[in-house]
């Protein structure tokens, strides 16, 4: 499969003729549509991403500009490459988490526990969470990436307001379950539940059966849906 993307927009197809026809062409139809109404592509942020092991020998222009191609790209807040990991997105997400970290506990000074945490609520997990229904990671060493943000966290709150030697630290999980912190693949999970009940309630508008399978289970109490991911 080929993706030609342009701004926020991407079309693919599954064939290679199909690919230069149809891409192609629409390219060059939003270009001139943007062009007409004096609202220029931004050429330097377009590029052509080819996913799985299909290479493109398809040459993609805006106007006489030739598309670079590339492995990896940055598309609606999300990292991703041709192999549609979001491995580059943990690493950003992680990266800032851990410099916020650092600043909140430079700016305050307290030993409050209750205001480092509140702080880490309000300015530090955030980041970690949003879009989690979009990349939520299955593989363990992304997980637990993703889960150092908080261990961070936690491991200095107890180093600064309890007073012990680093050696006596109880270890991560301890110390969420202390300072009454979920883990955040807890919170992600229920994340996915909610999106999921949106989509069966109608909330979001997403045809469910594209995706899902569905069977009613009769039982001795009540029946119940089954569903098939």
């Amino acid at each position: 499969m080929g993706i030609a993307v342009y701004g926020n927009t991407a079309c693919s197809c599954c064939c290679e003729y199909c690919i230069q026809i149809f891409s192609v062409d629409t390219i060059e139809v939003i270009n001139r549509w943007s062009n007409r109404w004096e609202l220029p592509l931004a050429i330097k942020k377009t590029h052509v991403l080819s996913i799985g092991n299909y290479s493109s020998h398809v040459t993609y222009y805006i106007g006489d500009v030739t598309l670079e191609n590339v492995e990896a790209v940055r598309d609606l807040g999300y990292a991703i490459n041709n192999n549609l990991d979001f491995g580059q997105h943990y690493k950003n997400l992680v990266n800032r988490a851990i410099g916020l970290t650092y600043n909140v506990f430079k700016i305050l000074k307290t030993k409050d526990v209750n205001v480092l945490i509140r702080a880490y609520k309000t300015y530090i997990r955030p980041i970690m969470e949003s879009g989690t229904t979009v990349f939520n990671p299955y593989k363990q060493k992304d997980i637990d990436l993703l889960e150092s943000v908080q261990n961070n966290f936690t491991r200095k709150v107890f180093m600064r307001c309890s007073g012990i030697d680093y050696s006596s630290i109880p270890n991560a999980r301890e110390r969420s379950k202390q300072l009454e912190l979920p883990m955040l693949r807890s919170r992600r999970t229920k994340n996915d539940l909610v999106m999921m009940y949106k989509i069966l309630s109608g909330t979001i508008d997403i045809d469910a059966t594209e995706f899902l399978m569905f069977a009613l289970y009769i039982g001795p109490n009540k029946n119940r849906i089954i569903l098939f991911l």
